[in-house]
């Protein structure tokens, strides 16, 4: 009778621990699901924002080619380059996940699945994170072309594209205005505060170009695994 009571007793308990740590996970997949969200809407941004300025960068090397013998005006280096010293960094939103690392209730989801999905999305993390790092080292040779190539008075006259505006801020008639401006300034020649650089602001485009398509790639490969997780998780614990 001892036996079957310690026995019923240990059951129960074991019962108890398995229905907690279900509720932990459960209360744990809520914050990633929030997390996830946030960090899908914050890569989707950011493939936007780098890929925009990968197209004017390709531009402008195509343009300044040598090889082509368009007409070529400071203006266009003006107007394409200048998107060669904006810069958009991805910021890792993972909170929950980080804290199950290292707190190790990653257990609690007591599914080989999950735990494997949730290992190839901090591998795609760190993944970003070397790109970013990567690139965070372009930063401070922008900064002196900035300065030392173009001319603060005629870049900070040079509209965003609207690209770049929050969607609240976007209208039919900043688009035409802009189509416009664009038209009309890419013929002109402003002046450049040393055209001696040019040639080397061109070479530090096209090393920064490949950095970037490898980074908008990471972008892409670490958003594919999100919505995947995102999937796993909504199904698993029956969230929205």
């Amino acid at each position: 009778m001892l036996f079957l009571a310690v026995t019923a007793g240990f059951l129960v308990e074991n019962k108890r621990e398995h229905y907690i740590e279900h509720k932990r996970a459960r209360q744990y997949a809520s914050t990633m699901l929030e997390d996830l969200k946030a960090d899908n809407e914050a890569l989707l941004s950011g493939i936007d924002m780098n890929q925009l300025i990968i197209n004017k960068i390709d531009t402008l090397l195509f343009l300044y080619n040598p090889e082509n013998k368009q007409t070529k005006t400071t203006g266009q280096l003006y107007y394409y380059g200048r998107h060669g010293i904006q810069f958009w960094h991805y910021v890792n939103k993972q909170v929950t996940l980080e804290q199950m690392k290292h707190s190790g209730t990653i257990r609690y989801f007591q599914n080989s699945f999950l735990e494997n999905k949730f290992v190839a999305l901090d591998k795609n993390i760190s993944f970003i994170q070397y790109w970013e790092n990567r690139e965070a080292m372009f930063r401070e040779q922008s900064l002196k072309y900035a300065s030392s190539l173009f001319n603060y008075t005629v870049l900070k006259n040079i509209p965003y594209d609207p690209r770049m505006l929050e969607a609240a801020e976007r209208s039919d008639n900043i688009d035409q205005q802009y189509r416009q401006f664009s038209y009309n300034f890419l013929k002109t020649s402003p002046p450049l505060s040393n055209d001696k650089f040019v040639n080397e602001y061109l070479n530090f485009c096209n090393l920064r170009l490949s950095l970037l398509k490898s980074k908008v790639k990471e972008y892409k490969n670490a958003l594919s695994e999100m919505e995947k997780l995102m999937m796993v998780l909504k199904k698993e614990f029956h969230l929205n």
